[in-house]
């Protein structure tokens, strides 16, 4: 008979943390390589939707500044149906071109994205089933930025810049009008100073002119969202933010505050050296020269002999 053995005392082992998730390896925080690599991504995919879109947007400036002319001249005739008339068509014509090249664009971009080759006449189609409820967020995005900027400018650009997505996933992750900006939010999420620079850098770029303006404007969306939301499907941490990113917003924020006190200065100037017609004035309003049959107020007994 053997003798029972002890128990072997259990030695717990420390669990070990698991390592934090990794950001993707393709993340991209510099601004200027984030608005480049959407734009080469655009162009290496669907190179003539591309060019053929800023054709289109190039026409929608040539009928804008004929539909000016038509204006001017039915101005010009003081009929005031006739003014209101063309007026509101004119408005609504060129709006509902602008949604429509808005969003053929941004179909473009988020197939480009997905290395799928989309022809213009498909984008518009796509563009043209949802017209009314992208208007519907073209409507809620601007009249916020707006109100939202009509004390203080900087609740404004927060807006406009964590909602910039919206439009894109309005059509990439088929959304509403609000999903889209409560998404666009989500994503954007501790990236305001990455979203803002990358839209500051396309603008730099030259996102004014010529027929790859479209593109251009859409690059940093492109990037971004493709960026953004791998980080946060993989779960990791938000990546070492690139200095240009400070650099850009901290310049461009100091830029609009330096123009708009500039511009009040401006105003107050020409307020000072073109004062009311107010007794506080201390200069003449224009009843005291009516109120006399002398100009300057002169008794007129001075003039007579």
């Amino acid at each position: 008979m053997q003798p029972n053995n002890p128990a072997s005392p259990v030695i717990s082992q420390p669990a070990s943390s698991a390592p934090a998730p990794a950001a993707p390896s393709e993340y991209i925080s510099n601004p200027f390589l984030n608005s480049v690599r959407g734009l080469v991504q655009m162009l290496k995919v669907n190179p003539v939707s591309v060019m053929l879109s800023g054709l289109v947007g190039l026409i929608v400036v040539i009928i804008s500044f004929i539909g000016q002319g038509i204006s001017t001249g039915v101005v010009n005739t003081g009929n005031t149906s006739s003014i209101i008339v063309v007026g509101l068509v004119s408005a609504f014509v060129l709006l509902v071109g602008f949604l429509m090249l808005c969003g053929s664009y941004n179909i473009i971009a988020g197939r480009s994205l997905r290395n799928e080759v989309v022809s213009v006449g498909e984008s518009y189609r796509v563009a043209s089933k949802r017209i009314v409820n992208y208007t519907v967020l073209f409507i809620i995005y601007w009249v916020l930025t707006g109100l939202l900027s009509i004390l203080v400018l900087l609740p404004g650009i927060y807006f406009a810049t964590r909602a910039s997505l919206a439009f894109f996933v309005f059509y990439e992750e088929n959304l509403g009008p609000w999903a889209s900006i409560k998404r666009s939010f989500s994503l954007t999420s501790g990236h305001f100073e990455e979203m803002f620079a990358a839209i500051i850098a396309s603008s730099l770029l030259g996102g004014s002119s010529g027929l790859l303006s479209g593109a251009i404007s859409l690059s940093p969306l492109v990037g971004r969202y493709h960026d953004l939301k791998n980080l946060k499907e993989s779960g990791a941490e938000k990546p070492k933010v690139h200095y240009l990113n400070w650099v850009l917003t901290i310049l461009a924020l100091l830029f609009i505050f330096v123009y708009i006190g500039i511009a009040f200065l401006a105003v107050r100037s020409h307020s000072a050296f073109n004062p009311t017609n107010s007794p506080s004035s201390g200069f003449p309003s224009s009843s005291d020269f009516n109120s006399s049959p002398n100009m300057m107020n002169v008794p007129s007994s001075t003039y007579t002999n």
